[in-house]
């Protein structure tokens, strides 16, 4: 096996985890809205980028049924939008609040290319 099926296997293996432990139980329902919504845009996007040849992954865990990478846009992506969404402060400073969109943003937008 390779490094990158490793990695993916790590991924597949912590971040439910995570989820299940960073989740509150009176916010479950809020998270599983934000996971399904985050997980359909995902892989709207994915798709179209792909079909058009600007989105290219270097890994694929189904080569014979999609050419997205599957990983990134049903699991990391949509784990980040669910942190994004419980810990946003909502009754803080507007600086605060601006901090938190840019944190989530270089985040969520900065896609490595590894996986």
């Amino acid at each position: 096996m390779n490094s990158d099926l490793y990695v993916t296997l790590i991924l597949w293996l912590l971040l439910p985890f995570l989820l299940w432990k960073l989740i509150p139980r009176n916010r479950l329902r809020e998270a599983i809205a934000t996971l399904l919504f985050f997980q359909m845009l995902t892989w709207l996007i994915s798709i179209f980028l792909t079909y058009f040849g600007f989105l290219e992954p270097p890994f694929r865990l189904f080569k014979h049924a999609t050419k997205i990478n599957w990983t990134m846009e049903y699991l990391v992506f949509p784990f980040f939008a669910v942190l994004f969404q419980l810990k946003f402060p909502k009754n803080e400073l507007f600086l605060r609040r601006v901090f938190h969109y840019l944190s989530g943003g270089i985040l969520c937008g900065s896609k490595s290319s590894n996986l």
